[in-house]
């Protein structure tokens, strides 16, 4: 079945919005509003992304499995991102997209020009590909299974649909809009990661494990490691199979587990490492160097220079 999202006083002009913004793996629906450049999320928050006359655009595009809502600024031919400083590439008329076009797990930019016919594509500088006519409507949407956006286009014109590189294949009729949906089997949460080990350090514990043996259809982009109780996490990048785990409480016991990361979202958590508790170094101090003794009546003052390791904590005495 469907659920609703309900927003109040929905306007004309508003756009839908559909990403994935906190990696879960499920789109959330949302709205922008190009009268006042702000983002209204599921409840009525809103938040200011753009200003009047922005267009929304979203995706992963640093392939942490998060999508970040932008706009592209037609009048500038600018995209912006909060917190960010803006990137000029385009023009006023364009339609700007952000998809996956060299399969790296990364989401691009992209922009058609539907007045020519032309697609530019943001990588490493920026490339133009003729493909289109005026009129035509972009759709980006991987037909093979490869991870990677095929450019094509939608006529209404004629109901046809038009792959770069491809053939034409009639899918609807004059008028008709385009609604594309990946082929194929869609991916799935990858298996847990295996054999996950811990080393208790000061606030802290190295963690090291065995990737999944199932990726469920779509390669691993990265891992979550977490540890409870707290929920203190650190996301580590796709080829790593170790990493350090800050922000823990000497003294306490940590049950710490490490799931996968895929396009699909994060797969199941791992079996907990054997408990670990955090701790002081239990090591002894280094050595005192550069004793001396001056001589007096009696007695001797002997001074000294301290170890350069402190071992696990402040010398005491």
């Amino acid at each position: 079945g469907f659920l609703p999202f309900v927003v109040a006083a929905v306007q004309p002009t508003d756009e839908p919005v559909l990403a994935d913004t906190d990696g879960d793996g499920v789109d959330e629906p949302m709205i922008f509003r190009p009268a006042t450049g702000r983002l209204i999320r599921i409840g009525g928050a809103t938040e200011p992304i753009g200003a009047a006359g922005d267009v929304a655009v979203w995706g992963d595009r640093d392939g942490d499995g998060r999508d970040e809502v932008g706009v592209f600024r037609p009048s500038t031919g600018e995209w912006r991102f909060p917190g960010e400083s803006p990137v000029a590439f385009g023009q006023q008329g364009d339609v700007p997209l952000l998809v996956d076009v060299d399969g790296d797990l990364r989401d691009d930019r992209v922009l058609y020009r539907p007045d020519a016919g032309v697609w530019f594509i943001g990588i490493d500088g920026w490339w133009p590909v003729a493909f289109g006519q005026p009129g035509d409507v972009p759709v980006t949407v991987d037909t093979d299974g490869d991870l990677r956006a095929d450019l094509g286009v939608f006529r209404p014109a004629t109901g046809e649909y038009l792959a770069f590189g491809a053939g034409v294949v009639a899918i609807g009729q004059a008028g008709d809009l385009p609604v594309p949906r990946s082929s194929g089997a869609a991916p799935v949460p990858a298996a847990a990661p295996s054999g996950v080990t811990a080393q208790p350090g000061d606030s802290a514990a190295v963690v090291s494990w065995t990737p999944p043996a199932a990726n469920g259809g779509s390669p691993v982009i990265g891992y979550r490691v977490k540890a409870q109780p707290g929920g203190a996490t650190a996301d580590v990048p796709a080829g790593a199979t170790a990493t350090t785990l800050a922000g823990l409480t000497n003294g306490v016991q940590y049950d710490i587990t490490v799931e996968a990361r895929t396009v699909a979202g994060l797969g199941a958590a791992s079996a907990p490492a054997a408990r670990v508790v955090p701790a002081l170094s239990a090591t002894v101090p280094g050595a005192p160097t550069g004793v001396t003794a001056l001589p007096s009546n009696q007695s001797a003052t002997v001074l000294w220079t301290p170890p350069s390791a402190v071992g696990g904590g402040p010398i005491s005495g």
